[in-house]
């Protein structure tokens, strides 16, 4: 979904509106030039459960300069921060020290970060 519904609509949205903060309510309509995919879908819920629960949070992490590139709010609320990020933050400094996290390490997909994850 991320790939074939979600970016493809971020890109069009912004496209046609410019970037910033998607409305909380916007559904993508169901006419070109919207993906169809994504004809009917709550962008504006999936990115609010984004920010607020860390939805999609893989891909999220991945595609942050994209996002920031489209010029979307990128900012995680301090509930995702604690639920997702601050999990992974202290598993790294458990393994390998309270030194900084490489600016190019890569959470590996094998225990115990998939089970973080």
């Amino acid at each position: 979904m991320w790939n074939d519904v979600i970016i493809p609509s971020l890109e069009t949205y912004v496209d046609i509106f410019g970037g910033g903060k998607i409305p909380q309510k916007f559904v993508v309509p169901s006419e070109v030039p919207w993906p169809e995919e994504a004809w009917g879908k709550h962008l504006g819920y999936i990115l609010c459960d984004l920010r607020s629960k860390g939805t999609y949070f893989g891909f999220y992490g991945r595609d942050i300069e994209k996002l920031g590139e489209l010029g979307l709010n990128q900012k995680l609320s301090s509930r995702a921060w604690k639920e997702r990020v601050a999990p992974l933050l202290d598993l790294c400094m458990e393994l390998h020290g309270e030194e900084e996290v490489p600016h190019d390490f890569v959470i590996p997909s094998e225990a115990p970060w998939d089970e973080k994850m």
